[in-house]
């Protein structure tokens, strides 16, 4: 509550409104969060003025988003309406996000229909994740939060999970493109020489690719890593390292757009 007073503008996504919710600084305001959750989330705080059918919300000094994936569009709006149309242009076509220009347009907004879900597989996969300085951390963060819902939906259904994560990278903590720096939970010398198979290894992009494309002894334990897996996702220039290891000679790969022609020299 203090922070939130104190700050000339508050982003919340999700249900972070919730917990703004709870400081009763949202009480009068309009705000909204994730559709999942709304009926009990507004049930709990009716003062505050929710809306359902709305991608995100702006109050005052509040801004509050729908749930997720929702803080995109919500930062898209953000950046255009403080440093204008290009910079918040040029940001989703750098992320190759096609975000949302119209608040009130909800597809979450109706009742979502109940599936009877299933581990199709019937196991838990294990998913490694590669980390190194300068990773972009959409490109990371995005897929692993798809998964991670995956795996809270199926747990509450009595399913087994669909992954078990481990995070790698050449030091134990490694700092992102956008700043913050994230403690993996191993190294990749400590697993370098490991037999185990592994599901599905997660590499992303970012700046720091260029450097690791010249880095031997990253190159060679992700030629490792890939050895041992059953299958291998990229995201934006993540393709590029494993390119630059043959790894995808003869094989149809894809890259981030503004980075296509560069990263298309490496493999």
């Amino acid at each position: 509550a203090e922070l939130a007073r104190s700050a000339s503008v508050v982003l919340t996504v999700c249900t972070g409104s919730l917990l703004l919710a709870a400081t009763k600084l949202l009480d009068g305001v309009k705000a909204t969060t994730n559709k999942a959750a709304f009926d009990e989330i507004a049930s709990q705080y009716p003062s505050v003025k929710w809306q359902r059918s709305a991608r995100w919300c702006v109050d005052g000094q509040f801004y509050t988003s729908s749930g997720v994936a929702a803080g995109t569009d919500l930062a898209h709006f953000f950046l255009r309406e403080l440093f204008g149309t290009e910079v918040a242009k040029m940001a989703s076509t750098f992320a190759e996000l096609q975000c949302s220009e119209d608040a009130e347009k909800d597809p979450f907004a109706a009742p979502q229909k109940a599936f009877a879900l299933k581990n199709a597989m019937g196991k838990t996969l294990r998913l490694v994740f590669v980390a190194y300085d300068q990773f972009e951390m959409l490109d990371s963060f995005g897929p692993l939060e798809m998964f991670a819902v995956a795996n809270r939906l199926l747990v509450r259904r009595g399913e087994p999970p669909c992954f078990e994560v481990m995070s790698l990278a050449e030091d134990a903590v490694t700092k992102s493109f956008g700043g913050p720096y994230f403690r993996v939970d191993e190294t990749l010398s400590s697993v370098a020489t490991s037999s185990e198979k592994i599901d599905l290894l997660l590499l992303p992009g970012g700046i720091g690719t260029l450097r690791e494309i010249h880095n031997p002894l990253f190159r060679e334990a992700i030629g490792k890593l890939v050895s041992r897996s059953e299958r291998v996702m990229t995201v934006c220039t993540g393709s590029a390292i494993v390119a630059a290891c043959g790894l995808l000679d003869g094989r149809q790969a894809t890259t981030n757009k503004l980075s296509f022609d560069l990263m298309s020299l490496f493999g």
